[in-house]
């Protein structure tokens, strides 16, 4: 457990591997992006091969049909060639990222009995202390109106194991 606390202790953790995940989008955009103006250039060059290659009175639906159909097998072969390549040279950077993600939520997973509820994380602080020893003392026959007291008293001087206290304490008024 302390393992994951002190993978915690690190709060910029989180952040880092968003950046991360933001930098290898932002190069397959880019590599996308590449690809995509190089394909519409060569659909332009295919496109003016064509005109050039076909006679004037050939370009009748039927030529230019063929040639559509032409220019779009190639643009889809290459998308497809595109697509592998990039799948390819970005895989090891996925992994990387899906691996670091994979081991956050472990870590989340791990630490969310930690904070089930609202009263489980007030009653925590102090636990095991004099202090909180000493508090629990006092409000262990607090009744409503006491308790709402040393309540307001925690919030004023942001005393947690006094809030704690008086959080336990509702806690067993609730089951009496």
């Amino acid at each position: 457990m302390a393992e994951l606390y002190g993978a915690l202790a690190d709060p910029t953790r989180a952040p880092k591997l968003l950046g991360k995940a933001d930098e290898l989008l932002a190069r397959l955009r880019s590599r996308i992006e590449n690809v995509e103006k190089a394909a519409a250039e060569g659909a332009a060059r295919i496109e003016a091969d064509a005109q050039a290659f076909a006679p004037s009175d050939a370009q009748s639906p039927d030529v230019r049909s063929l040639v559509g159909k032409a220019n779009a097998a190639t643009a889809k072969s290459r998308i497809a060639d595109f697509r592998r390549d990039l799948e390819k040279s970005s895989e090891s950077d996925r992994a990387e990222v899906l691996r670091q993600l994979a081991s956050l939520d472990k870590l989340t997973t791990a630490l969310l009995p930690l904070y089930e509820s609202p009263m489980v994380v007030l009653s925590r602080p102090g636990i095991g202390s004099q202090e909180r020893q000493h508090y629990q003392s006092q409000v262990a026959s607090s009744g409503p109106v006491e308790l709402t007291a040393l309540a307001r008293l925690a919030i004023a001087k942001k005393d947690r194991i006094l809030g704690a206290a008086v959080a336990a304490r509702l806690g067993e008024m609730r089951k009496e």
